[in-house]
Formats: structure tokens, C-alpha cells, sequence
């Protein structure tokens, strides 16, 4: 566990480094990747999914997913994936925040936020001094989350031939 307080208490979000978690960040890397209006492959998507956790194994990655309660407390039904983010190192003091994603079912509950804050606490424990992200422009909520986190626009920091692909940096305050 992370350690943040879901706002949702139907909400925990947990490490998915090990099955049965890690499968079902596949399974969501996966829909994510589908959703897209264009292929991941010219990251080596399919090797990253071959290989999980991969560049997201701790101890200088994470993959954080948030899961929902079961419908019936007392009920042995696994509990659903509704979203993840991973976290990657790119150079000294700083890692990547990558495929976040919250299921459409899910959406407007807070999860996108609560991912985030996750993610920036996760880093943060780790050791980093800042995040960096891209993000397709056409990508407003998820902008919109990145921005109420604290990341700001910076400049360009990978080959991402999408010439409207848009960039992000949170810089910790003391770093």
C-alpha cells in the first residue's frame, strides 16, 4: 500500500509487482494502449507487457493500481482493477510517470487524483527529485489531472514522434 487515504473508502490502492496484482496491470496497460488513437510500438509496447514489471520493478519503479471493494464485504469475488500508473526511472533524480489510466466505468469518482497522488508520494519515497511525463494533447482530462498534481509544461524529452505529444515536469520543492 501506498499509504494515501483513498477519498472513496471503496478505494485502495495497492502495489502491482507480484500476481495476481501485476496481471491485472497488463490487462490495463493493454486497454489503455487500445484506447488510443495510435500504436505504443515505437516504445516497444508489446516487450514492455512481455516483460512486466520490467523498468517498473521496484526498487526504482512502481506499478500502483487502484482497486475497488468487493459489492458484499464478507464476499470472496476479487476485487476489480479500475485504473493504474507506473512509475519508471529516466536519469539520475528523476522518473517517469507512465500509463495512467482510469476504466471509463470509473471515471468521475476521483480515481485519476487519487493515482496522481500516489504516484508523486510513490516517487517521492523513492528517492526522486522530480517526475516527468508526456501526454497527448488531445488528452484533456488526464492533463487536467497532471496540472492540479503540480506538473508544469517543459520542454521536449524523448523521441515521441507525435509532433503534438505534450510534456510535463513536477520538480519537488527541496530537491
Amino acid at each position: 500500500m501506498t499509504g494515501v487515504p483513498p477519498k472513496d473508502p471503496a478505494i485502495s490502492i495497492v502495489d502491482a509487482h507480484a500476481p495476481p496484482f501485476l496481471t491485472a496491470a497488463g490487462e490495463l496497460f493493454l486497454e489503455y494502449a487500445r484506447g488510443l488513437p495510435f500504436s505504443l510500438e515505437y516504445q516497444g509496447f508489446s516487450q514492455e507487457l512481455a516483460s512486466l514489471p520490467g523498468k517498473y520493478a521496484p526498487p526504482l519503479g512502481a506499478i500502483l493500481l487502484a482497486l475497488d471493494r468487493p459489492t458484499l464485504p464478507s464476499s470472496r469475488e476479487p476485487r476489480a482493477a479500475l485504473g493504474c500508473v507506473a512509475l519508471r526511472p529516466h536519469k539520475p533524480g528523476e522518473c517517469e510517470l507512465k500509463r495512467f489510466y482510469v476504466r471509463p466505468e470509473a471515471r468521475g469518482r476521483g480515481l485519476g487524483h487519487l493515482l496522481a497522488s500516489a504516484a508523486v508520494q510513490r516517487a517521492r519515497s523513492l528517492g526522486y527529485r522530480s517526475i516527468c511525463l508526456d501526454s497527448s494533447e488531445d488528452m484533456h482530462a488526464a492533463r487536467r489531472v497532471y496540472e492540479a498534481a503540480g506538473f508544469k509544461p517543459c520542454d521536449r524529452y524523448n523521441d515521441d514522434p507525435d509532433p503534438t505529444t505534450v510534456y510535463y515536469r513536477l520538480a519537488f520543492a527541496g530537491a
